[in-house]
């Protein structure tokens, strides 16, 4: 009796979904391997690897996107075809900008990847990631699955070694900081507007706070504040929205999960390198971080109202025009006002707004979480962009940007043809010619 319940619960519907071979040879897993390669790829572990893992991985994002338009499982919808042309219109743009850029090797290099690897993380979410729930459920699983990897690692070095410099995968921290963000952010717009029963909300949590607490043992003060900021502005949506019934169950696992942490970096304010870096924004002698990237934002201002306000100095310019060593302002907003002037800066953002319109229609329409989720990574991969990388350095704000292509009603994606199909396909196409 016990056997054949064990046979039953192996052989449920439930289970041999969740295991089954698509999910882990799917579009969204191989997508999420190149999105985030960068986080892993430095890993000893991998040093057999013959090729850079982002290029292979771009590779066979590429061959399956072009394998799934062939058979018909991708369709061509308003909203990407839309954003998709408006991206167009800011690359290009950007590249007709190196005819009077005084950028040399930096340039170049920055136009190349824009075009390749930035590009094809907007398209891969625009096009095919959401094309509908069941994919977009997919990414995001294998993104928090990516998380909770890095953050277990980081929790592993802590734990051997102490509060020290913590970077797993021999990755710079602000890389798999960012990383361990993109699950906060997830499980967070998870237990705020999905989950209904106690025990979901558990589950949850049970990742909720260990992702909060390796994304503070880490040194990085971008991903932590961007995290802890999305996920605080979902709070009061989620009070408008949310049944008075599950506000115990949604509501206050959130915010007993972040003050906790927040008693935790407390506690260890002696300790943590997080907590001494926020402190040093308020101190008399601020660390050399901080102080370079205000003087990034005042040098940045000055150089673009001192000229070519409107047209921008040219991608790739801003090492030449403002005196600095660092190749890039660390801010998104003012590396578009220096390097491409008011025209580029009206493109981006109007790309993202025209994004936001069908995101916000869709919600306002349906009320379907995924919405929130889409929005909550938006805000998350921009509030990053605000202080750290570059254009191509922040490609995960060009994904969260293709991302706000979906839509719930978007249709179902038919399935892979069989051999039958393909056999019968085939006979009937002789046939007809004969």
């Amino acid at each position: 009796m016990g056997s054949q319940r064990v046979f039953n619960m192996v052989s449920s519907p439930f289970l041999r979904r969740l295991f089954s071979l698509r999910h882990f040879a799917s579009f969204e897993v191989v997508f999420a391997l190149f999105l985030f390669a960068g986080v892993y790829k430095a890993s000893p572990h991998l040093d057999w690897a013959p090729y850079d893992l982002t290029a292979t991985f771009a590779a066979l994002v590429s061959l399956a996107a072009v394998f799934l338009f062939l058979t018909g499982r991708v369709d061509f919808r308003i909203e990407p075809l839309l954003l998709a042309s408006l991206l167009a219109m800011f690359v290009a743009y950007a590249l007709f900008s190196l005819r009077w850029s005084p950028g040399d090797g930096y340039a170049t290099e920055k136009a190349f990847r824009l075009v390749s690897v930035t590009t094809l993380s907007f398209l891969g979410c625009a096009f095919v990631v959401s094309q509908s729930r069941v994919r977009l459920r997919r990414f995001l699983a294998v993104t928090l699955v990516l998380a909770t990897i890095t953050a277990v690692a980081a929790l592993r070095i802590l734990y051997l070694h102490g509060p020290v410099r913590i970077e797993p995968f021999n990755t710079v921290y602000l890389t798999t900081g960012r990383m361990i963000g993109f699950g906060v952010v997830i499980v967070g717009t998870y237990l705020l507007f999905v989950s209904r029963s106690i025990w979901r909300s558990l589950v949850g949590v049970s990742l909720f706070v260990p992702l909060l607490v390796a994304l503070s043992v880490l040194d990085g003060r971008g991903p932590f504040a961007a995290a802890i900021i999305t996920v605080g502005l979902l709070i009061p949506l989620a009070l408008v929205v949310t049944p008075l019934r599950y506000w115990p169950i949604r509501l206050v696992p959130v915010v007993g999960a972040i003050g906790s942490i927040g008693a935790l970096l407390y506690y260890f304010r002696d300790t943590l390198r997080l907590v001494e870096k926020f402190e040093s924004i308020f101190a008399r002698n601020t660390d050399p971080s901080y102080a370079n990237r205000i003087d990034y934002i005042a040098t940045g201002i000055d150089v673009w109202l001192s000229g070519n306000t409107v047209v921008g100095h040219g991608l790739g310019s801003w090492p030449a025009v403002s005196g600095h060593r660092a190749h890039w302002p660390h801010n998104i907003v003012i590396e578009l006002l220096v390097e491409l002037g008011l025209v580029g800066t009206g493109l981006f953002f109007f790309l993202v707004l025209i994004g936001l319109y069908f995101t916000i229609e869709g919600y306002l329409t349906t009320l379907e979480p995924e919405y929130v989720a889409v929005f909550a990574i938006l805000c998350y991969t921009f509030l990053n962009a605000l202080v750290t990388g570059n254009f191509n350095d922040n490609r995960f704000l060009f994904a969260a940007i293709g991302l706000l292509c979906y839509r719930v009603d978007a249709g179902t994606v038919p399935p892979l043809p069989s051999l039958t199909d393909i056999r019968v396909g085939l006979r009937n196409s002789y046939s007809s010619r004969e």
